[in-house]
């Protein structure tokens, strides 16, 4: 099991190093094309944290795999708002010229803001790196992206991760923060 600290309660410091998951960047981004996107307390404690760090100094990062989420995270909340019953398949909503430009844009301000205050934290990936992801897939109930993120944040011996994620609960070995109530009651 994670440890799980609130982000009222965690104690930033410049000699830590910190990886964010992408829906606090989403958040910390804007929260997607309409700027809404999320629950208040998302929209406000995760930026506010990460602004926490930023003030202390400390080393802040993301994978490039970040981008690949971000992007269909914006996308998918973007099509759920405009067609909230699924009037049209994704790939039809795809074709919307504007409304792509629209999506497009917003991510590549997103990936901007993203790059600017942190780094780049990725690996060559291979055989052996694909084998710890597996063991966290198995470990615990992970997505794919989380497992990826996990194992590069124990490569590189980062053990703090910022997030809105209960998946993350069941990896041992981390520090979760969070503002998310569900998962610090559990």
């Amino acid at each position: 099991m994670a440890t799980k600290i609130s982000l009222d309660r965690a104690v930033v410091s410049h000699k830590q190093s910190y990886f964010i998951d992408t829906n606090v960047w989403f958040w910390f981004a804007g929260g997607g094309v309409d700027g809404q996107s999320g629950r208040s307390y998302q929209i406000h404690s995760y930026p506010a944290f990460i602004g926490r760090i930023l003030d202390a100094g400390a080393p802040i990062y993301h994978s490039s795999l970040t981008l690949v989420e971000l992007a269909h995270v914006i996308e998918r909340k973007e099509y759920e708002r405009q067609f909230p019953a699924k009037e049209i398949g994704i790939k039809e909503f795809r074709k919307d010229d504007r409304t792509r430009k629209l999506i497009l844009g917003t991510v590549k301000a997103a990936w901007a803001s993203i790059c600017q205050v942190s780094r780049c934290l990725d690996e060559q990936l291979g055989d052996a790196f694909s084998a710890d992801v597996l063991a966290l897939l198995e470990e615990a109930e992970l997505d794919s992206y989380d497992a990826v993120y996990c194992a590069l944040m124990s490569k590189h011996g980062i053990l703090n991760i910022v997030t809105d994620d209960a998946d993350l609960m069941n990896v041992s070995g981390i520090t979760l923060l969070t503002a998310n109530r569900k998962v610090l009651a559990a």
